[in-house]
């Protein structure tokens, strides 16, 4: 389980101000298979510690501290207790240190490379001591993360012990969940394209079956991770976002898929028509859906600033009305929606729209099917609509002599059954007080 939810952000600014856009994976816990493995086989292994890191008595944050390990140590887990490995002190006894200060090494690592240079030191200015063929499996010694060079792992090859850059190898956990979460812990820590091989392996794992829905998450991620190290804007041709596709084909039914989704195109391509198609199909499965809303929101002022000109779909304009009246002050739109009977000749809804009041009125609907829809006093009108949750708002046109309605804007939610006839009447009902 995530403590907190990971995501993607985006800051874009522009001659009106600045724009934040958000888009949040859609899951903190997962559900993965049981297994059966011995204590010793799943959590005794190597570790190294990102920063200095206090060793306690106790796993508690306030025991005290028996030593400290500085950064780059690699030290031995002989158990787990919560979110505390278990180290063994010089002295024989057990200490205990944070999870958060380290990054757990693979027990293993494969290879299939010829002629790769096994080195002194982690880093290419470090000298060469041997040409040696990496083939098969081979045991982590320790790692590092060389700036602007990537991970390298100290291996055991025969005889001798030396550096070899990650790009070369592939982890290998004792279960390939451990992939998953060495993935979530690399991306928690901006460590990028780590996190994209780790999620890389735990999807390419042989033979072990995955729900979709952490497959799902697992591909977002994927995706969030490479775009997040690959170069920026204008540096490729194609910014590579099929992870994201990926996820919405496991899970089409998500919304945050779409926002996901909607958040890369909009930082790597700018396809607007594209971006908007997700949101619409993210807001058409929940209308009330928080971030989707705020995405087009924001989109919206950002165009309003002039640094960018919005499609012009019906849906998109309906959807901005009913924000303006659902964020300003209206009343709730009476839900005397009514069946009146079947409707036989189509799997979706007919709803009748009735305008009894004493001037126009426009209607916004955004859900499945999204439209703009104006009623004269007295009008009637058919829409045919498909089944589903959809978000309505109305306002009422001043009157003959130009004075502004004397009822508020309506806003509110309403969900449509399949193969029904369904009648709105929109009226004014005056109460007199009594003196």
């Amino acid at each position: 389980m995530l403590t907190r939810k990971l995501g993607l952000g985006l800051a874009v600014s522009h001659e009106g101000g600045a724009g934040r856009f958000q888009a949040a994976l859609p899951r903190t816990r997962f559900d993965f298979a049981r297994v059966s493995l011995s204590r010793p086989d799943l959590f005794a292994r190597r570790f190294v510690t990102l920063t200095a890191a206090p060793l306690r008595a106790a796993p508690d944050a306030s025991a005290s501290v028996i030593t400290e390990a500085p950064a780059g140590t690699v030290l031995e887990a002989t158990d787990v207790q919560d979110t505390w490995f278990v180290v063994r002190h010089s002295g024989g006894a057990s200490t205990y240190i944070e999870g958060r200060y380290v990054q757990v090494l693979p027990q293993r690592v494969a290879a299939a490379q010829r002629d790769a240079q096994l080195r002194e030191g982690p880093g290419l200015m470090y000298e060469s001591m041997a040409q040696v063929d990496l083939q098969g499996e081979f045991a982590v010694l320790d790692r590092q993360d060389r700036f602007g060079q990537g991970i390298w792992y100290r291996l055991q090859v025969g005889d001798r012990a030396g550096w070899v850059q990650g790009d070369l190898l592939q982890p290998r956990f004792t279960l390939p969940v451990e992939h998953f979460i060495a993935g979530l812990s690399d991306y928690r820590g901006r460590r990028f394209e780590s996190a994209y091989r780790e999620l890389t392996q735990f999807m390419n794992t042989p033979d072990v079956k995955l729900k979709s829905v952490n497959l799902a998450v697992a591909h977002q991620l994927q995706g969030a991770s490479r775009l997040s190290f690959q170069p920026p804007l204008g540096a490729v041709e194609q910014p590579d976002l099929s992870a994201f596709s990926k996820a919405i084909d496991l899970t089409p039914f998500d919304p945050a898929a779409y926002n996901l989704r909607a958040l890369a195109r909009f930082g790597a391509t700018r396809q607007l028509d594209d971006v908007f198609a997700d949101l619409k199909q993210s807001l058409d499965l929940d209308p009330e859906n928080v971030q989707a809303r705020a995405f087009v929101n924001t989109l919206v002022d950002v165009a309003d600033s002039g640094a960018m000109a919005l499609p012009e779909v019906e849906w998109l304009a309906a959807f901005v009305h009913l924000e303006r009246i659902r964020l300003g002050p209206h009343q709730l739109l009476q839900t005397n929606a009514r069946a009146i009977g079947p409707h036989t000749d189509g799997a979706g809804s007919v709803m009748t729209l009735e305008n009894q009041t004493a001037t126009a009125l426009r209607l916004y609907l955004v859900g499945p099917v999204s439209r703009i829809v104006e009623l004269s006093q007295g009008q009637s009108k058919a829409l045919d609509l498909a089944e589903g949750k959809y978000a309505l708002a109305a306002e009422f046109s001043p009157d003959a002599q130009g004075k502004p309605p004397r009822v508020r804007p309506m806003y509110s939610i309403q969900t449509y059954e399949p193969q029904t006839r369904y009648a709105l009447k929109f009226y004014v009902q005056w109460r007199h007080r009594r003196r």
